[in-house]
């Protein structure tokens, strides 16, 4: 059974809205867009950025201050999941964001000087740690950083930028007794 599922949404400077989803059977889904502009009634432009016989889920979306698009998304294309993203610069060019066992459930931010930030869980230490990668050039490039450590699970993270650039990254943590607490850290 074909299904839609998992839509985030960003609004560019135009006051048009862009929503990212995944479309089709678990095992293998696709990452599509689509726009809704300003006071129209239904999306257009749909346009399928992944179509895979593998599976792509949990696509998550950003606009930079030149109204590019970011979409990153979970991918399993080599066996494992991956962490990939691609720009509305050209769709059909998509980059690995990670390179190590399975990270799954991104989440990404724009700070105003158009540096792209996703956070990402990841289990390469055999646990669930969060991990940073941060760039410049479309991920042409890109800086990695673990932020957690700790020997429980971390998982599930969010982020988000200030008007001074400051990001701040928010998880589920089990450090205290496998029970669920909110953990954040600062840039």
């Amino acid at each position: 059974l074909s299904s839609n599922g998992m839509p985030v949404t960003v609004r560019d400077s135009g006051g048009n809205i862009w929503t990212v989803w995944h479309t089709g059977t678990t095992g293998s889904r696709d990452i599509c867009i689509g726009k809704l502009m300003l006071e129209a009634e239904s999306f257009s432009n749909i346009t399928q950025i992944r179509d895979n016989t593998t599976d792509q889920c949990n696509p998550v979306i950003a606009v930079d201050s030149d109204d590019k698009l970011y979409v990153a998304w979970q991918d399993n294309r080599r066996g494992n999941w991956d962490i990939y993203i691609s720009t509305s610069s050209d769709w059909s060019v998509e980059t690995r964001i990670t390179d190590s066992n399975d990270q799954i459930n991104p989440a990404i931010v724009i700070d105003s000087s158009n540096n792209v930030y996703v956070v990402w869980e990841d289990d390469r230490n055999d646990n669930q740690d969060i991990y940073i990668a941060t760039s410049n050039n479309s991920f042409v490039s890109k800086t990695v950083s673990q932020i957690t450590s700790d020997t429980s699970d971390q998982s599930e993270p969010a982020i988000a930028t200030d008007s001074v650039n400051t990001i701040y990254v928010v998880w589920t943590d089990t450090r205290n007794g496998g029970k669920n607490d909110i953990y954040g850290a600062a840039s």
